[in-house]
């Protein structure tokens, strides 16, 4: 019975988090001053190895970048599983600065596209063993 509902599924959860990822691109890359904020209270910009030229408005055109690149691979359903790793990873490393600057709303906002790019992750794998054995 899942297993019919498991495409539709999938094709659900890639769209809603490719939207998100294309949001959260666009609010990155017009700069909009809590997201803008948010990124200049990270202490990677303390770091004494960090170079000059990085700061937080090229952090914010990268991340824009990077957001929507994932949102279009993930809504076109390229390279899903990659793309899903990538934005899983990602979000970690977001939770990760949120909790390190006592940003508790911000980490409780992205563990929920963790449970999406996961299920991505593990379906779509499943799927790759599938088309193997055949």
């Amino acid at each position: 019975m899942f297993e019919k509902l498991k495409p539709n599924t999938i094709s659900i959860i890639r769209y809603f988090l490719s939207i998100t990822f294309l949001a959260q691109g666009i609010r990155a890359l017009s700069r909009q001053p809590d997201f803008f904020r948010l990124v200049s209270e990270s202490p990677i910009f303390d770091f004494s190895f960090t170079p000059g030229f990085f700061t937080p408005a090229l952090f914010l055109t990268l991340v824009g970048i990077f957001d929507i690149t994932i949102a279009i691979l993930l809504f076109k359903g390229i390279a899903l599983r990659t793309a899903a790793i990538h934005g899983f990873i990602w979000i970690c490393i977001v939770i990760t600065n949120s909790l390190v600057i006592g940003r508790i709303l911000e980490t409780v906002d992205s563990v929920g596209y963790l449970g999406g790019l996961l299920a991505i992750i593990i379906w779509n794998r499943q799927e790759m063993k599938q088309e193997e054995m055949k």
